[in-house]
């Protein structure tokens, strides 16, 4: 932990970056960025070294790509939260589909899509400030698996123990694979 090692530079002038996710099975680094000016998103695979492999999901849709994950398939889901999208892309970094969490409403609330994540099943899960649901790989509503009693704005899956870890003020952990098989 001594030294440091810069493997990525803002070369792209006027872009700025606003996440970054490593993928565990290829230890790529996925890096949303933003650019003010013109209102656009895009997201950058680097490989390890830092060096640019491939650009994913450049459009204004996707302008705000806050959070940002890898499903098992290697479809890269990204959450863009002021825009309320969720929107994936394949391998190779083609647009797949888009949603709005909003249309899957509960009672009187709406999600506005914040942190994200994926499970060994290929599901998607999103949260918003009290909510979090799960979608199938291809964004079919499951269900909810979290309500208006909790604060969510961010998630991981633990593959190992199928817990998932929700985070806002303070870090919680559910069961989850049994809830949704």
């Amino acid at each position: 932990m001594k030294t440091k090692t810069t493997f990525f530079q803002r070369d792209d002038i006027g872009w700025n970056p606003l996440s970054v996710y490593c993928s565990p099975s290829t230890g790529d680094f996925l890096v949303g960025m933003h650019w003010p000016e013109n209102d656009r998103g895009k997201v950058n695979r680097l490989n390890f070294s830092g060096q640019h492999i491939q650009i994913i999901l450049e459009n204004k849709t996707c302008s705000f790509p806050h959070y940002i994950t890898e499903n098992k398939n290697g479809d890269v889901v990204v959450s863009a939260y002021y825009k309320h999208y969720v929107e994936v892309a394949e391998n190779g970094g083609k647009y797949r589909y888009s949603f709005r969490p909003s249309k899957f409403k509960l009672g009187t609330s709406y999600l506005i899509p914040k942190g994200i994540c994926t499970d060994p099943l290929l599901n998607i899960m999103v949260c918003g400030d009290n909510n979090v649901l799960a979608t199938d790989k291809d964004g079919q509503f499951l269900t909810y698996l979290l309500n208006r009693k909790h604060t969510a704005q961010c998630l991981n899956n633990d593959d190992n123990c199928h817990l998932l870890w929700v985070g806002k003020w303070m870090m919680t952990n559910y069961l989850y694979l049994s809830t949704v098989t």
